[in-house]
């Protein structure tokens, strides 16, 4: 077996597709798929239609790449045997003992929020311990990833905005979560004009490490690895992904899992409890210094960490709850309170002024997405915008956490209060994205400038594919 880490062997990743782990595209002995019981009667079945795939005598193996690939989980493809090497732990191990590369590690808050909760030690707590233990075992700078997402969600609102000045396609869907992603692309591609352009968090933060903040210290980007800390498998198909590469080097070179950065705590015999703490870096030190170019008095107006309320849920990104907010306080609409869906993995909002009114969504789990492709598909979808998680509870349950034995809705609820208690503290990482867009932007958020450095592209991607139901 290849040489990943034994938290990837041990884990049994949830299908995405079905509740099995059986690979959706060449299992032929199976004609359908039934969807777990529900009530909800948009979701229907999923039909597998009969492909001429080439029949298999004397259990010959069957060759699947990464272009066939669904993200189901269901199996490891030779394509990604390759890729999950790489992006191991024994290649960041590798990496940090190497005198001539500068590792970076990037850590997502979902990873803080998991750690937090099975450690019983707080979320900011847990970030300044490992910022500690990763500089100690090697590495060059630890980043709060909260910084990219800040970026992330003010540019989803003015792409969102400039959607609806210009007519352009609606509902607008949130882009950051790669199963989802994998699965429009390669099997649902008439929606891909619906999607955001905006990147990904960790999109962005490759970018900000790997375009701008490499020549803060006299680096080219090859000279820098790049490590996310991220609570998803399926990050580590997005990490490779052409459209997110500096000429051919990868803005982000490695991404582990929250189980496998566990896992190195266990290799390296640390005590998170007992251990010293230090601050995240910083790209800019003198923060204090804004310069003249953004307008920092309308600050509040924009950025996620001031618009957050108390009683504001944020989902896994918090793209619904910044929207409505932004959309609310900018253009004089009143806010409907969040209110639960068919089920617990969707939930809505309006916001309307007595003259316009604005739907809002998140659905999480593909049994919810499947709903939606097929509202999308008989043009029945009232929504304006959709914050999508491939995930059932969204990013803090993702596959790449830590396992939970008991009490798992308790834990996730748990977790959930964590990362939004953490989006409150965010006037140091205002600071720094005001100066990141004053100092190298050089323009303002939304800007062709902007829009240039924190947007992707999507396509369609050819491979077989779950049909139509």
């Amino acid at each position: 077996m290849a040489n990943f880490s034994s938290a990837l062997k041990i884990t049994d990743v949830n299908d995405f597709i079905a509740p099995s782990q059986d690979c959706v595209v060449l299992d032929q002995s199976k004609a359908s798929l039934k969807l777990a019981d529900t009530d909800d009667t948009e979701i229907g079945q999923v039909q597998i239609q009969s492909k001429s795939i080439p029949s298999r005598e004397n259990n010959e193996p069957v060759k699947i790449s990464l272009h066939d690939c669904l993200a189901c989980s269901g199996c490891v493809t030779t394509a990604e045997t390759i890729l999950l090497e790489h992006q191991s732990i024994d290649q960041f191990k590798n990496k940090l003992g190497d005198k001539n590369c500068r590792v970076v590690v990037s850590i997502s808050l979902q990873t803080l929020a998991s750690i937090s909760d099975a450690r019983g030690i707080g979320v900011a707590e847990v970030g300044r311990k490992l910022s500690w233990i990763l500089r100690q075992h090697g590495a060059f700078a630890v980043f709060d990833l909260s910084i990219a997402s800040e970026i992330a969600l003010l540019e989803n609102c003015l792409e969102f905005e400039r959607r609806l000045r210009n007519g352009e396609k609606i509902p607008m869907m949130a882009s950051a979560c790669p199963g989802w992603i994998c699965y429009v692309e390669k099997s649902q591609p008439h929606l891909i004009p619906y999607i955001s352009s905006v990147k990904s968090p960790q999109g962005i933060m490759g970018t900000l490490v790997k375009q701008f903040w490499s020549s803060e210290i006299n680096s080219s980007p090859q000279g820098i690895f790049h490590v996310a800390i991220m609570p998803c498998y399926d990050k580590k198909l997005e990490s490779v992904r052409e459209e997110l590469m500096v000429g051919n080097v990868p803005e982000t070179d490695c991404v582990l899992t929250t189980g496998e950065l566990e896992k190195w705590l266990d290799d390296i015999n640390v005590n998170l409890s007992d251990t010293k703490e230090e601050s995240f870096d910083v790209f800019f030190d003198d923060a204090s210094d804004l310069g003249d170019l953004m307008d920092c008095d309308n600050a509040s107006i924009c950025w996620p960490s001031t618009l957050t309320g108390d009683d504001d849920p944020v989902g896994s990104g918090g793209y619904l709850s910044h929207l409505a907010r932004y959309m609310s306080l900018s253009h004089g609409l009143g806010r409907i309170p969040l209110k639960q869906g068919r089920n617990a993995d969707i939930a809505e909002c309006q916001l309307d002024n007595g003259q316009n009114r604005i739907n809002f969504a998140i659905i999480n789990g593909f049994r919810n997405i499947q709903g939606l492709v097929r509202k999308m598909k008989l043009g029945k979808c009232h929504y304006h915008f959709v914050e999508v998680m491939a995930c059932p509870s969204g990013c803090v349950n993702g596959g790449g956490q830590l396992p939970v034995e008991t009490g798992r809705t308790e834990a996730l609820g748990r977790m959930e209060k964590s990362v939004h208690a953490a989006k409150l503290r965010g006037s140091d990482i205002v600071k720094q994205c005001d100066l990141i867009y004053n100092r190298w932007i050089r323009d303002m958020p939304g800007s062709m400038t902007s829009v240039s450095k924190f947007t992707t592209s999507l396509k369609e991607r050819k491979g077989i594919s779950v049909a139509d139901w």
